[in-house]
């Protein structure tokens, strides 16, 4: 049975911080940002599922999903091509003060 679950969990203590699921597909692929802000996982329905991490890798929170139709890579970079626009969901920033810049 295909499923979409992932967990996350301390690889020491082998506690559990939290059980995910995406989609019904298995998720294929898992990356980190390069500052470990963001973690993009991808399925094998062809979604890549973006979520932000915060309090240290133990809390996740998803803030888009796409569907792709081609993945090009080279050395340097990687381009994805979309069949829908990314749907981010951003939480609300606290407004500027503009008389203070």
């Amino acid at each position: 049975m295909a499923s979409g679950k992932w967990i996350v969990l301390d690889s020491n203590t082998r506690e559990v911080y939290g059980v995910f699921s995406d989609g019904h597909d298995p998720i294929q692929v898992a990356r980190f940002s390069p500052d470990d802000r963001f973690l993009a996982l991808g399925s094998r329905d062809n979604v890549i599922y973006v979520y932000q991490v915060s309090e240290d890798g133990k809390k996740f929170n998803r803030i888009g999903r796409c569907m792709v139709s081609s993945l090009s890579t080279s050395l340097y970079s990687v381009v994805v091509n979309t069949l829908s626009p990314i749907e981010l969901h951003r939480p609300s920033l606290p407004q500027r003060d503009e008389e203070s810049h």
